[in-house]
């Protein structure tokens, strides 16, 4: 290393005089200091050379002829350490000889004695302006030397950027992505270790997705809360760290002395229009040592890069996940309609979710109505003793919970299932490893779907979301097969039923009129005459029961039509309109604008609201209020959109006990009733795919709701 130094601002210059004569020392000292220079004496050349060494001289004033260590000695070693020196020699004793070896050997200067003063101060400067420009011809060469070095440093990382961000761009599968990024940090940046951890879908936790130089367990099973540890830090504040010394850093000491090597890190974070996406971690240095600025300003670039290609391979992945659940429930659909039984349905929905989900097991546990246990009704399971116990397993609902009735509380039944799961089978699950989904709800709750694996199965939002659906649309449709299975049995009862009362007329008619002669001829008679009277009512009502009948055993009296229905709303109420205004009645209509016909069978539905109508009409008392709405809900338990007509009253209400038996043929409250007006709504509702509901509170009204599905293709 050379000891030259700068030339000092508070002195023209530091020299350093040699002479065995102690007086010549002291006159050159004095000469020099008077003209600004900073002088050091020394009469020996050995300890000459040991200042020397020392460093910070400009100049050399050395006599040649010295005992034991003359002046082109001092000279020669001056110069093996510090080339730039400025030297002047003199001499008393000059010769050609001894001053071509000064010049050789590098002397700025040669003088002989005596020497005049100018003479003297005329070399010296000379020899110390050469030095100034040689020290700043060699600052200039050493700045162009450093920022050749930095510019070409940066070129090196522009192309390794360039061709990281090439590689990246022509990477879409996210899985090998991740594993071209992280080898690509390693070898841009130069480290043996370092991982890519990504944001689960919650938003919650970062999860290794890809690394290098980090046991497989580590990966497999690292979970870091945000703020927690370096990359938890970086992910919760969004900012790139540089640890220098994770042992002393107040805020990680010592979290991952046993992880790493060294103890130098570095992380970004990996963002995309500041969401954040995951962090990039690097650590042990391949040269040793701790990253840098320049090492932490790459990582940070080559984050930006890296976002936005994950963000890009997401999207895909996504976009791709997308098409195959359309696809998936495409197929799901398409096979409804071959399907003949729900067990059935349910394989189908298996061999498709084999396609897009990792599964190990699935079943379908179903109870029957009245019943309050779960029993296999469909399944498939890698694991056959799993599966033996599954087959024969019976979980009960009687003994723990008084709140599992006829309509099973969803949530314990859950946590039965689950506890089963993990507790009474030959190769028992956690908890994590299962999904179980309800197959209906309420009253038409059939069961539920259980599925997962044995290994490590990850259960997305979205993918529960998907199940849920692709359940509901199954027991729908299924439901809705039984409603046409249903339908077609009442039609060819109704056509029974239809000849049995054509045949009844006549005869009814004929008894009619031989009661209306009898009474005739017994006017007198007032026992005979209040016989005929009560028969013929009894007749009447015969007659009318017989109507009923006919209209009921009839589902489809016309064809479906495209229909407006606030029209029949307005239909109904006008046909009602005299009874409305003698009691009274305060009716209001709300309707959503721009409503979307609905196929419909245009009497079923008018006659459904008339029977509604007419129930909240003798229910209300003289003043009262009925309030009617039309509107368009979305109900994903019941597979899609509907159009909803509301009827409510304020009238006396239906008590608890009757509410689930008001649809039932024939039961009626009322004196004279068939009981057959609400069961004509049922059936239409049946007839449509649609539903009803009912609220009832006794002494404060009631509220009916008939839904019409706005997606129904023409038979």
């Amino acid at each position: 290393m050379s000891n030259s130094k700068q030339i000092s601002e508070e002195s023209k210059g530091k020299i350093l005089v040699v002479d065995d004569e102690e007086k010549i020392c002291l006159s050159l000292k004095a000469l020099l200091g008077i003209k600004g220079y900073a002088v050091e004496t020394s009469q020996k050349g050995d300890s000459a050379l040991e200042m020397l060494k020392r460093g910070g001289y400009d100049l050399l004033l050395s006599d040649i002829k010295m005992p034991q260590f003359d002046g082109l000695k001092l000279l020669k070693e001056a110069k093996s350490f510090d080339p730039n020196l400025m030297v002047i020699l003199i001499t008393g004793y000059g010769s050609l000889e001894s001053a071509k070896a000064a010049i050789n050997q590098g002397a700025f200067d040669y003088l002989t004695k005596p020497i005049e003063s100018q003479e003297l101060l005329d070399s010296v400067n000379s020899a110390i302006k050469r030095r100034k420009e040689e020290l700043s011809q060699r600052q200039v060469l050493a700045l162009w030397k450093e920022k050749n070095r930095q510019l070409k440093a940066r070129i090196s990382d522009l192309n390794a950027l360039h061709q990281a961000a090439v590689v990246m761009a022509s990477t879409i599968d996210l899985e090998q992505l991740l594993g071209t990024m992280i080898g690509l940090a390693t070898k841009v940046i130069g480290a043996r270790v370092g991982s890519i951890m990504l944001l689960d879908e919650a938003g919650k936790e970062l999860r290794i997705s890809n690394a290098i130089g980090i046991d497989p367990e580590v990966v497999k099973n690292t979970r870091l809360p945000l703020g927690e540890s370096i990359a938890g830090y970086v992910a919760k504040h969004g900012e790139p760290l540089i640890v220098k010394d994770v042992e002393k850093d107040r805020r990680f000491c010592r979290t991952n002395r046993q992880r790493y090597e060294t103890k130098s890190l570095i992380s970004a974070p990996l963002l995309v229009k500041e969401r954040l996406l995951g962090v990039i971690n690097l650590n042990n240095k391949k040269r040793g040592g701790r990253f840098d600025e320049r090492d932490l300003k790459l990582l940070v670039t080559f984050a930006n890069q890296a976002a936005i290609a994950i963000d890009n391979a997401q999207l895909f992945d996504d976009r791709q996940r997308k098409i195959q659940q359309l696809s998936f429930l495409y197929n799901i659909a398409c096979q409804l309609d071959s399907s003949k039984n729900i067990q059935e349905l349910f394989g189908s929905i298996y061999r498709g979710l084999k396609e897009i989900i990792n599964l190990d097991f699935f079943y379908l546990l179903t109870r029957e109505k009245e019943s309050r246990e779960l029993t296999y009704s469909y399944g498939e399971d890698s694991n056959d003793d799993n599966f033996d116990s599954l087959k024969k397993a019976r979980i009960s609902f009687d003994s723990e919970s008084s709140a599992v009735e006829q309509d099973a509380d969803i949530d314990e039944m859950k946590r039965r299932v689950y506890r089963f799961f993990t507790e009474a089978l030959p190769l028992p699950l956690s908890r994590e490893k299962i999904l179980v989904i309800p197959v209906g709800a309420g009253e038409n709750l059939r069961g539920l779907l259980c599925l997962g694996g044995y290994g490590n199965p990850s259960f997305s939002q979205e993918s529960e979301h998907l199940l849920s659906i692709i359940t509901s649309q199954a027991v729908s449709f299924h439901e809705r097969q039984e409603g046409i299975n249903n339908v077609t049995k009442l039609a060819t009862m109704g056509k029974m039923v239809a000849e049995i009362s054509h045949d009844l007329k006549r005869p009814l008619t004929n008894l009619k009129g031989s009661l209306q002669i009898l009474e005739k001829r017994n006017r007198d008679k007032s026992e005979v005459k209040e016989f005929c009277s009560i028969a013929q009512a009894e007749i009447d009502r015969m007659v009318q029961l017989t109507r009923e009948i006919l209209d009921f055993s009839n589902p489809k009296k016309y064809g479906l039509v495209s229909k407006d229905l606030s029209q029949l709303i307005e239909k109904a109420v006008a046909l009602l309109q005299r009874d409305f205004a003698e009691k009274k009645i305060k009716l209001e209509r709300h309707y959503q604008p721009d409503l979307p016909e609905v196929l419909v069978y245009e009497s079923e539905i008018l006659e459904t609201i008339l029977n509604i109508l007419l129930n909240a009409l003798e229910s209300v008392s003289v003043g009262g209020k009925i309030e009617i709405r039309l509107e368009k809900v979305d109900r994903a338990d019941k597979g899609g959109s509907f159009s909803q007509i509301s009827i409510s009253d304020t009238g006396v209400g239906i008590p608890p006990e009757n509410i689930d038996r008001i649809f039932e043929r024939y039961f009626t409250t009322k004196e004279g009733g068939t009981g057959l007006g609400l069961a004509v709504v049922e059936r239409a509702m049946t007839a449509h795919g649609g539903f009803t509901e009912v609220e009832s509170q006794p002494g404060v009204g009631t509220a009916f709701r008939i839904y019409l599905p706005l997606e129904r293709p023409r038979p």
